[in-house]
């Protein structure tokens, strides 16, 4: 798929602060398919927590890691979200691809957390994208 386009909306609006209504439309509409693809494949939550802590998070690596043997990892995604951050958290493989059920449904979970404790957030610092080995 040739995603050119998608690059040259996000560098219009960043260099620009201008997009046309019909890049705007693909753009939402991409939006939208990868949100419902992400809900369909991710089957826990999302849930609300008050704070997430760095144990917690961790911890939900060691309490729920599936026993694939081809999970070698974990990883956390960190996205704003209307209610507070919508933090992902994954298995993936030595190439540290996703890894899914036999049904397709992804090992991990979606969180929507209000805040992070101060070892989390400083562990995340300003990237939004952990891997956990």
């Amino acid at each position: 798929m040739d995603w050119s386009w998608f690059t040259r909306i996000l560098d219009g609006f960043y260099k620009n602060k201008k997009v046309s209504l019909d890049d705007l439309k693909k753009a939402t509409d991409v939006a939208r398919k990868i949100g419902e693809w992400l809900r369909e494949i991710l089957p826990i939550g999302p849930e609300i927590v008050p704070e997430m802590t760095y144990s917690q998070a961790i911890g939900f690596f060691v309490d729920h890691r599936p026993s694939d043997s081809h999970v070698v990892k974990g990883a956390m995604l960190l996205q704003d979200h209307p209610e507070g951050r919508l933090l992902i958290q994954v298995f993936l493989d030595k190439n540290n691809d996703l890894v899914s059920s036999a049904e397709g449904k992804l090992f991990g979970r979606r969180v929507i957390v209000r805040s992070l404790d101060s070892e989390l957030q400083q562990t995340f610092g300003d990237k939004d994208l952990i891997i956990v080995e």
